[in-house]
């Protein structure tokens, strides 16, 4: 028996020592040998038999082990689908504190887990190598070994336990991972001390599990970040490594809190520590990235972007140019370059993003789809639409692929959308039409929210208006007040928004008494939602003034007039050349009322701003001299009405127009024949 011990001892050991010098192969072969050997020892010394099997044997005194079998049992079959070796969101480039037992375990002779021990340095290496599969099988038989030897807390199983959590995490099973820590934190505690490092680490796990976590408690996982980092300075002082890496998780859980400053104070402790320990290293990298990320929402754009081309610098230096975080670097370079309308830097950083990316990620990966994308928008938001709708349908095309690989792909509703969007521009509404409605039934397939649904059924109205169908857009525009109100209720923005365009789009067929109730609620609805001057709001009033102009109301329409009026000063300021139609229109109102002096000042105004605006030789301006003339004319102001006639005729001339697009009239239009007489017939 003692030299089955020694031989387990020595075969276990040997093996440790073969991975110290990375000889994967020869290190398997003895931990098999190790364990073959004490496998045979123990049955021979002990007539219970090993439980070896998944699930076999499972002590009724550890509760946490039945609940592990239920949460590893899916796991570990090899049918499952949950968890791949090949995890592509795993980083092992970064360190976050995860991977806390990374050491094995020796054995000295007598040793009572021998077992277990060995299987927990088997699922040790097969987790290095990235077989995840065997490593969780591993470490289960070695729990199921270790408490079937005895109820005595023993270190290996609580890194067998830690080591389950982080491949969890890996695969991405968040509750699991976090189910499995709370399992391992009183075991830990009671192994290594309530304040141990191993506890630290434990408490590290449990915090980042809840940011990552769509369930996480924000709370929870930050009092465990600060209970951690509590006990790592207590024992490791202030500028240790694994110190700057709790103090970047914790930066990490504030900004997803919004807290930026607290962020910012975490990351910039965090950056100094591993700056200490590697001034170039990934983890530097990281930190480096997520300080960008404040800069970034602080709208601190260039410290931003110098934080993340730095970011990409040392990233290319430590792995290469084609690595996926120098594509994640460029797509961020790049939408950074696009806010700030830098396009040629956004499209170069993009077109990077995009080659890296189908290098390292794979052509079908999505984010080349989402590259694609924002590339043809800044090719859009540089006036180049040609451009921008080749790349669109570059982009369509790989997310029809991907469609037909996955069965569903959301980011297809997006390129539907721009492609829509830039035929829009180019008034070709029969091609928008047709892929609103592509994106319409995808929305639909894929189960959207119906506010989204209603907003591409309002553009489908706006095209169907354009192309005639009137009907068309009618219906269009009832179904998308329907599925808002619905959605969002009656009172929100949105349907007030709707309420306008389909009111306007009576007003077409002159049905104005539809259409002013529709404004007219409309009119309510932004007005309880908010007493702020939007011109959203100025062009319900516009609206509702046309209408009451068009019947004939005077009084009315002079009212939401000059409302409008009042709030396109505060929106859009003094000249902008919406205020030009809101004067000019008010003057015709207070020219018809007999205030001419009035109706004189507002289309004075009218044609200063148009003059601002077009020019001194645009149409406009000729057409509202020519009213001022018409006003002057009615006044008795000969004078001044035939210097507005004049300059109306030549600007109408000028601009290549017919001259019959003066027009004199007034009450006093027969002094003009009196004053200025038909020439003469020749004699």
């Amino acid at each position: 028996m003692g030299a089955a011990e020694e031989v387990v001892s020595m075969m276990n050991n040997k093996g440790i020592l073969m991975m110290g010098w990375d000889n994967y192969k020869k290190g398997e072969e003895c931990f098999r040998q190790a364990l073959l050997v004490a496998q045979g020892a123990v049955r021979n010394g002990d007539p219970k038999r090993i439980p070896m099997k998944l699930g076999e044997g499972i002590p009724s005194g550890r509760s946490y082990m039945k609940s592990l079998h239920t949460n590893l049992s899916e796991l570990v079959s090899p049918s499952t689908n949950r968890l791949v070796d090949n995890v592509p969101n795993y980083r092992p480039e970064y360190d976050e504190g995860m991977d806390n037992f990374r050491e094995y375990f020796d054995l000295v002779n007598k040793s009572n887990n021998m077992i277990g021990t060995i299987l927990f340095n088997m699922g040790r290496l097969a987790q290095n190598q990235r077989r995840f599969r065997d490593a969780l099988k591993y470490y289960w038989e070695s729990l199921v070994a270790l408490k079937f030897v005895g109820f005595q807390s023993e270190p290996a199983e609580c890194a067998a336990l830690s080591c389950i959590g982080q491949i969890q995490y890996i695969s991405g099973d968040f509750e699991s991972s976090l189910e499995t820590y709370h399992m391992a934190l009183p075991l830990t505690e009671t192994v290594f001390g309530r304040e141990s490092i191993e506890v630290a680490a434990c408490h590290n796990a449990i915090g980042i599990l809840h940011y990552v976590s769509p369930k996480g408690d924000n709370e929870i996982g930050m009092k465990a970040l600060q209970k951690s980092l509590y006990i790592r300075l207590k024992h490791q002082g202030r500028d240790h490594l694994d110190v700057g890496t709790t103090w970047n998780n914790i930066g990490r859980l504030y900004f997803h809190d919004s807290k930026y400053y607290h962020a910012m104070a975490a990351y910039d402790e965090s950056l100094r520590i591993r700056k200490l320990h590697h001034r170039e290293s990934a983890d530097v990298a990281a930190t480096l990235f997520n300080i960008g990320q404040i800069y970034h929402q602080d709208g601190e754009l260039e410290k931003a972007l110098a934080a993340y081309h730095e970011f990409k610098r040392m990233i290319t230096s430590q792995f290469g140019q084609d690595h996926r975080d120098v594509c994640m670097a460029a797509t961020f370079i790049g939408n950074l370059c696009l806010e700030t309308n830098d396009y040629d830097a956004a499209i170069k950083s993009f077109e990077q993003a995009i080659r890296v990316g189908r290098l390292v990620l794979g052509w079908d990966h999505p984010d080349i789809g989402i590259a694609l994308n924002q590339l043809g928008m800044v090719h859009c938001k540089a006036g180049d639409p040609e451009t921008a709708l080749k790349v669109y349908h570059q982009a369509l095309k790989f997310e029809v692929g991907l469609l037909r690989k996955t069965g569903t792909n959301r980011n297809l509703c997006v390129t539907y959308m721009n492609i829509a969007e830039i035929y829009n521009q180019k008034s070709n509404h029969k091609q928008a039409l047709h892929y609103f409605y592509k994106l319409l039934c995808h929305q639909k397939k894929c189960e959207d929210e119906k506010s989204e649904i209603a907003n591409t059924l309002m553009h489908i109205g706006f095209n169907k208006q354009q192309l005639g169908d009137i009907d068309g857009a009618f219906g269009a525009l009832q179904e998308c007040l329907r599925l808002r109100r619905e959605s969002l209720g009656n009172w929100h923005e949105d349907v007030a928004a709707v309420l306008t365009d389909t009111a306007v789009l009576l007003m077409e067929t002159e049905k104005r008494g539809i259409a002013l109730s529709l404004l007219n609620e409309a009119y309510r609805i932004k007005s309880a939602l908010s007493s702020e001057k939007t011109k959203d709001l100025g062009y319900i009033l516009y609206n509702i003034a046309l209408i009451y102009h068009r019947e004939g109301d005077m009084q009315h329409s002079l009212r939401f007039y000059l409302e409008t009026l009042a709030v396109e000063q505060v929106v859009l300021g003094d000249n902008h050349c919406d205020l030009s139609i809101t004067h000019f229109n008010i003057a015709q109102i207070l020219n018809e009322c007999n205030q001419p002096s009035m109706a004189i000042n507002h289309f004075q105004k009218a044609l200063e701003i148009e003059r601002k605006c077009y020019g001194n030789q645009h149409p406009t301006v000729a057409r509202t001299l020519n009213q001022i003339g018409n006003v002057e004319l009615a006044r008795g102001n000969l004078s001044d009405s035939m210097e507005c006639y004049s300059e109306s005729l030549r600007i109408y001339r000028d601009a290549g127009l017919d001259c019959n697009q003066l027009r004199v009239h007034g009450e006093k239009l027969w002094r003009f024949e009196t004053i200025h007489p038909k020439a003469a017939a020749t004699a």
